[in-house]
């Protein structure tokens, strides 16, 4: 890498603007890009020797989504919606080895799911959240090894909404990237440019960097700035990364957040239902209480009208 990047690198980490030009690849070009660029024959090696998983080595080109564990949030679904608009494979990159971390904000939602149900009585965001297992206990502790509070596997119990939200991507969407990782370095700092290469000619990226936050800034400009810039410098070919959010959306809770509907496949988690249901009682979820308040037979009131556009605005 050209000397004196490391001090371009924490500029561009300082202004979004120049860095979503530096970085990010408009979807259409990005897809026209691919496909100019991708090899007429199978390759198992990037352009500085890091190994191709198969699952990149299919006819179709592929977008990537990399996440510790796929689940069916709003950046998921946003992003399988642009992948079928724009004829790609989703492959959801997964790291089942990697810790989780309470303070990460997007590891922690994997444990406290928000469910979202639109706009309240009030204007702000009815959210429902469901902690599926004891956040603190489980901190530091590889994803793979981490159950919930009824004995399922974590990673289980994420895929089992995913095949319910997303019946379309099918169970070879998922890819664990651990092993891979390993033998590439074991740490980010290592592997990074290794994973960045794939997105020369084998696949594009799906990717949000928010440098709003302290932790995400320090990473992108220490770690993914210092591998993307050195394989344009030796390649003179940019990565293809896509915001994987909307760019006025960026950092935004409502990524992390599930559609309501989904909580029923969660059954009556908190106390209040379990003493509903042992009673013979029903169960409900916020939904289904505003419900009961407002009759079904009334045309949607114009929070709901508002809500359902804000659900449209954010996953367009």
């Amino acid at each position: 890498m050209t000397p004196g990047m490391g001090n371009e690198h924490a500029s561009l980490v300082e202004d979004r603007a120049r860095f979503g030009d530096y970085v990010y690849t408009p979807l259409e070009a990005a897809v026209e890009t691919l496909r100019k660029r991708r090899p007429r024959h199978a390759t198992m090696q990037t352009s500085i020797g890091a190994t191709v998983p198969q699952v990149l080595a299919c006819e179709r080109p592929v977008g990537v989504l990399f996440r510790q564990v796929g689940t069916p949030n709003y950046e998921t679904r946003r992003v399988a919606r642009l992948c079928a608009q724009h004829g790609l494979r989703l492959v959801i990159w997964e790291y089942h080895d990697d810790r989780f971390v309470v303070q990460n904000s997007d590891k922690h939602a994997l444990g406290k799911l928000g469910f979202y149900g639109g706009i309240g009585r009030n204007g702000g965001r009815r959210l429902e959240y469901v902690r599926i297992f004891d956040v603190v206990a489980m901190n530091g502790r590889s994803f793979r090894e981490i159950v919930t509070a009824d004995g399922e596997p974590l990673l289980d119990f994420h895929h089992r909404l995913l095949a319910a939200e997303c019946p379309e991507l099918g169970p070879d969407a998922l890819f664990d990237g651990s092993a891979w990782f390993a033998r590439h370095g074991g740490s980010a700092r290592d592997y990074y440019a290794a994973f960045v290469s794939l997105f020369l000619h084998h696949a594009i990226l799906f990717e949000t960097f928010v440098l709003q936050e302290e932790s995400e800034r320090a990473f992108t400009r220490d770690v993914f700035l210092p591998a993307f810039t050195g394989l344009l410098e030796a390649t003179g070919l940019r990565p293809l990364v896509v915001p994987a959010e909307r760019e006025d959306w960026e950092g935004d809770d409502f990524w992390d957040f599930y559609p309501e509907p989904l909580r029923l496949l969660l059954g009556p988690c908190r106390i209040r239902d379990q003493v509903a249901m042992a009673g013979g009682q029903h169960w409900e979820t916020p939904s289904e209480r505003e419900a009961q308040i407002r009759p079904a037979v009334m045309a949607p009131s114009l929070v709901q009208r508002a809500a359902a556009a804000v659900r449209r605005v954010a996953e367009g």
